[in-house]
């Protein structure tokens, strides 16, 4: 999740990179790499981003001995939220735009806030997501790998509607 545009030129440009200089390439989803902005916390990080329309993007990482995935990416109510990511029964931390924003809402459910500094996404937590997956062999190829998208822009469901009517 992110800027449409933005995802674009940065994975295009990733691409070429790995291509020209024959580097391997591994895709890191905004979600884990804010995740990754609290590795070694032990706690589950639950990175939050705005998903528009009342809702928000958020996913559940592991943030022990080493970092996993506990919930896939979603885009959900931020009460549907927070609920899942009790069920996991050890302490949360929020990350990401959204910890601000439903800062009351977090806090009342017990969920920690991330420092300040490390609730938005840093360059080095995408290069440590990043070296794992090398690391762990799980590379994508700079000619086939997309950006994923929980969901289409505002502007595909647009113009999907209005093409549908005529």
């Amino acid at each position: 999740p992110g800027s449409f545009t933005g995802l674009r030129i940065g994975l295009a440009t990733a691409k070429m990179l790995s291509y020209i200089w024959k580097v391997p390439l591994a895709g890191v989803d905004t979600l884990e790499a804010l995740a990754w902005n609290m590795a070694g916390s032990q706690a589950f990080i639950l990175p939050l981003l705005d998903a528009q329309r009342g809702n928000v993007y958020a996913a559940l990482y592991g943030a022990f001995d080493e970092m996993w995935q506990e919930e896939k990416e979603e885009a959900a109510p931020i009460d549907q939220v927070i609920e899942a990511a009790l069920t996991h029964g050890g302490p949360v931390i929020a990350v990401g735009e959204c910890a601000d924003k439903y800062k009351d809402k977090l806090v009342s459910a017990g969920i920690k806030l991330a420092p300040p500094h490390s609730r938005l996404a840093r360059a080095g937590s995408v290069a440590m997501a990043g070296l794992k997956k090398i690391r762990e062999g799980k590379t994508d190829s700079p000619l086939s790998i997309l950006p994923n998208y929980i969901r289409r822009s505002e502007a595909e469901v647009l113009w999907e509607k209005q093409h549908r009517k005529s």
